[in-house]
């Protein structure tokens, strides 16, 4: 069968465009939130509280334009959840950062993750953003 001239192979979909498309700064830093003890016990409970809606939730986060990634860690043996966002209409801050969470499993570090972007950041990072950058804008 002879091969057809111009484009072999299946029209592509156009790409879908998110938030993070039209943002061009550079990268920020980690976003820290590190929980006390009574607030471990909080988050617990909140997750135990809404087990059903977590997937739920993340699944809304990831559709607001937030990346989503999981590894595991076998130096330390925990998971690590994460989420990268950009720019000041998805996370409150001109730049990408990245906001972690850790758990003895998958599940459980992205289910603390969910918190700790619905319930303690509620969408806008600023107020947890990287010391390490407030650091380098003195110079």
């Amino acid at each position: 069968m002879p091969r057809r001239n111009g484009n072999h192979g299946p029209e592509q979909p156009s790409k879908k465009s998110s938030a993070n498309d039209n943002y061009n700064g550079g990268w920020g830093g980690f976003i820290d939130i590190h929980l006390a003890e009574d607030e471990k016990i909080l988050a617990k409970q909140w997750i135990e509280d809404n087990r059903a809606d977590i997937w739920v939730s993340h699944t809304e986060c990831m559709a607001r334009g937030l990346k989503y990634g999981c590894v595991y860690d076998p130096e330390s043996d925990v998971w690590l959840a994460t989420y990268t966002g950009a720019g000041v209409e998805m996370i409150g801050l001109e730049a990408r950062y990245c906001m972690t969470a850790r758990g003895h499993s998958w599940e459980e570090a992205t289910a603390l993750l969910v918190y700790k972007e619905t319930i303690l950041a509620k969408g806008d990072w600023k107020p947890f953003e990287s010391r390490m950058k407030r650091f380098e804008q003195f110079g």
